[in-house]
């Protein structure tokens, strides 16, 4: 088979200007709970001013599974668990069908479906102050995601594949996402 690429674009998020991926909704609240920081993306759980809110970050790119594309990234977490929230996920352009991760409270859980009625999976638990990498890769038939510590294999970790074609999961971008509700810290 053909192998699959990366994602044409990387960044080291070393400015507010990021190529790649739109941030015009990063930080809606103003709250600094999402932000570009000492060359990297970082969600925090902050108060929100009011209503829940989503800080999000999205890829510009629209891709096919088709394409066979690797979204990688790195996800380090705190010495403390308590209140994160992140979910990493392939998004249908103009739909709502998702595959990806979700980390909330030290928690991995795998992410699939469409808004409003997504199956999450338990995957196990993350250990604190630990950076993993997280890697969604596509091809005709599927996605098949891993998540592992930096410096391991992918068999050291967690992973769960998804069969679908490129007609039923349609087109799609990247998206990542934070959240702030009222009177959390974290």
């Amino acid at each position: 088979g053909t192998a699959s690429t990366v994602a044409p674009w990387s960044t080291g998020f070393d400015s507010g200007s990021v190529s790649g991926l739109n941030l015009s909704g990063l930080d809606p609240q103003s709250t600094g709970a999402a932000k570009i920081e000492n060359g990297r993306l970082v969600f925090a759980r902050k108060p929100s001013t009011g209503s829940l809110a989503w800080t999000l970050a999205w890829g510009q790119g629209v891709y096919s599974l088709s394409d066979r594309m690797i979204f990688r990234s790195e996800v380090s977490t705190d010495a403390s668990q308590n209140n994160n929230y992140l979910l990493m996920s392939l998004r249908r352009v103009g739909g709502a069908e998702n595959e990806g991760i979700h980390i909330n409270n030290g928690q991995l859980y795998s992410y699939r479906g469409p808004n409003g009625s997504e199956q999450m999976q338990s995957l196990g638990a993350l250990a604190a102050g630990t950076t993993y990498v997280v890697e969604m890769e596509t091809s005709a038939t599927g996605i098949v995601t891993y998540v592992y510590v930096k410096g391991q294999g992918r068999d050291s970790g967690f992973s769960f594949s998804r069969t679908v074609d490129a007609a039923s999961f349609g087109n799609f971008q990247l998206l990542m996402h934070g959240r702030s509700d009222a009177g959390v810290t974290g």
